[in-house]
Parts: structure tokens; C-alpha cells; sequence
């Protein structure tokens, strides 16, 4: 029996959006798990890489959730899932290496958008031919405008990095103690880091039609922030369970 997809979509569709952002938030999960407890670090790596490339093309699609008076962009939900994965790098095997992540996230969107930007060079076919409306439907999904790629990079190396480095503080200051209370602190700081540069250079400062301060602040960083703070809390359990499983092989700290 042939699955038909259009009819799974139009269910998708038909469910409120928060209820899909809690599975995309479960599924990301699984998959970090999965990625981390069967290949290490490297697994960890991959999910890193993969996910932010993920977020970058999420954040082009705006959802209105209903609890919001604007539009919200996605990719908050999986991108959420990068803090916890980096906590885990950097809880396992030490702060370079979680460093090494980000970077590792940053190049790996830089080399995908590279590589589809050079894609797009190819001279497209008419657009009678059967195929020849594929190349503007990649055009208008990979071909973001430079100020939304650029505040993505920013906000993305900004949040991550803080984060990490508050992490680590933590952790040294409580000797490897309350775990808890490292992922409780520096999350919702990294969170409030990533919305407030993400929104500011990308709806105001690098925006030809700037929104206004006011709408940027109530939805984009404060209605953003509060849906993440609010999935931030089950990090705690994800974070204790994930550490546990972790291929134990590799552990370095």
C-alpha cells in the first residue's frame, strides 16, 4: 500500500502547533541520544552539523502558534536541542571540545550554503520544460537574504559560545557538582542571547523594511524566549539520562 504523503502532511497541518513543536523537540532528542550513545563524540558532531543547517532553513518559515500576537519564525524548537547537545560535548569532553562543535556547526551551514549558491549558478532550464520551475523553488528555499544568513551566524556562534564558556565556569566553581545547575543557568542565558542578536540584526538591522522595535521585542525575542524557557526545563532529566548512555569509551572529563 503506497504511503501517501499529502494526506499525512494535511494531518500534520490539521495539529496545533505547539503539540508539533513537543515532537520535533522529542524527535531531536531521540536522535541526539541515538547519535551520542552509538558514536560518540563524532555522532555528537554530525547531529551538530546537520541540525544547524536544519534550524537555517526552518527559520525561513513563519507559523502563527496562536499565544502570540505576530508570526513566529521556526527552528526555536530544534535549535534548543544544539544547547543541550553542546552542554553534553561539553559535560563528556571538555570545553575544547565543545568549542570544536560550534565551529564545526558554523562551517558545515557556511559550506552548505556555499555549495547551493554555486547550484543556483547553473543556468536554469525554460520554464516550459517539465522540470524547470525546480531551480526558482530552490532559489526561494536557499537563497536567503544575506542579513538573515549573517544574523544566523552571529546569534548562532554568540549563544553557543557563551554558553559554554559559563558552562565550564559553573562547573569548575561547583567542582563537577549540580549538574542541574549548570544546564538551568546558562541555557536560558544562551537562549535570551540567541533571540535578542538573531532578532535585532535580522528584522532591524539588516532588514531593507525594518519591524519595529516594539513588535521585535514582543514577539520575535520575548515571545520566542518563553516558548524556549519553557522547553528548556525538561533539559534537566534529557541531560542526566543522555549523560549516562554516552558511548563510554570516549569520556574524557
Amino acid at each position: 500500500m503506497p504511503v501517501d504523503l499529502v494526506r499525512a502532511l494535511q494531518l500534520l497541518q490539521s495539529l496545533p502547533p505547539l503539540l508539533l513543536s513537543l515532537i520535533i523537540f522529542v524527535g531531536g532528542f531521540l536522535i541526539m541520544f541515538v547519535a551520542g550513545r552509538f558514536f560518540g563524540r563524532s555522532g555528537l558532531y554530525v547531529y551538530i552539523c546537520i541540525t544547524t543547517i536544519i534550524c537555517n532553513i526552518q527559520v525561513l518559515k513563519v507559523v502563527d502558534f496562536g499565544v502570540f500576537p505576530e508570526p513566529i519564525a521556526l527552528g526555536t524548537v530544534l535549535f534548543m536541542s544544539l544547547f543541550l547537545c553542546s552542554d553534553l560535548v561539553n559535560e563528556v569532553y571538555g570545553k575544547k571540545a565543545a568549542q570544536q562543535g560550534v565551529y564545526l556547526g558554523l562551517g558545515g551551514y557556511f559550506f552548505f550554503a556555499l555549495m547551493m549558491f554555486l547550484t543556483l549558478g547553473y543556468k536554469p532550464l525554460p520554464e516550459t520544460h517539465p522540470l524547470g520551475g525546480s531551480h526558482y523553488d530552490m532559489q526561494r528555499l536557499f537563497l536567503p537574504s544575506p542579513g538573515i544568513f549573517l544574523a544566523s551566524m552571529v546569534a548562532y556562534g554568540a549563544s553557543l559560545l557563551m554558553d559554554i564558556f559559563l558552562y565550564q565556569k559553573i562547573r569548575q566553581r561547583t567542582h563537577g557538582k549540580y549538574l542541574w545547575l549548570r544546564v538551568l543557568v546558562t541555557t536560558p542565558i544562551g537562549i535570551v542571547v540567541d533571540n535578542t542578536v538573531f532578532s535585532v540584526l535580522a528584522w532591524i538591522v539588516f532588514n531593507p523594511t525594518p519591524f519595529s522595535f516594539q513588535t521585535v521585542l514582543m514577539t520575535h525575542i520575548l515571545g520566542g524566549s518563553v516558548l524556549r524557557m519553557i522547553l528548556s526545563i525538561g533539559y534537566v532529566p534529557l541531560m542526566y539520562i543522555a549523560k549516562k548512555y554516552v558511548t563510554p569509551e570516549e569520556k574524557g572529563v
